[in-house]
């Protein structure tokens, strides 16, 4: 099963998106990354990316890192956008992570298994 992880839901869900937002992404891939090799489940983590300048689909940021798949959303559209797009294609086949309730609703009506993001932390910590 593909995980579709919404990146800066995921990292401000405590405090908010404060302080060295590019560090916290490189932690939270690294997280992922370990988490991907011990579960053998690949990670599609998306984070919003519109005012980075590029169009309006989304952007990949290289190869797929050890598992994990690092995508912006594009100009035009958030990271929720690109995460329901996704979810659409893989329906049963993927567990959207974000504590965005409309984030949530939309991938269940697909067919998508969904997790609060705090519930994947804990999944998280447990492979480690």
């Amino acid at each position: 099963m593909t995980i579709l992880l919404d990146g800066y839901n995921f990292i401000g869900r405590d405090k908010g998106l404060r302080g060295d937002i590019p560090e916290k992404r490189k932690r939270l891939v690294e997280r992922l990354t370990r988490y991907s090799a011990l579960s053998g489940e690949p990670v599609v983590v998306v984070f919003d990316g519109g005012d980075s300048g590029n169009s309006s689909q989304e952007v990949s940021e290289g190869e797929p890192n050890g598992g994990v798949h690092i995508l912006f959303s594009g100009r035009d559209e958030t990271a929720d956008d690109v995460i329901l797009r996704l979810a659409e294609k893989l329906r049963e086949r993927c567990l959207v992570v974000s504590s965005d309730r409309a984030v949530q609703e939309g991938a269940g009506r697909v067919g998508a298994a969904v997790l609060y993001s705090g519930q994947f932390e804990a999944r998280l910590r447990s492979l480690s």
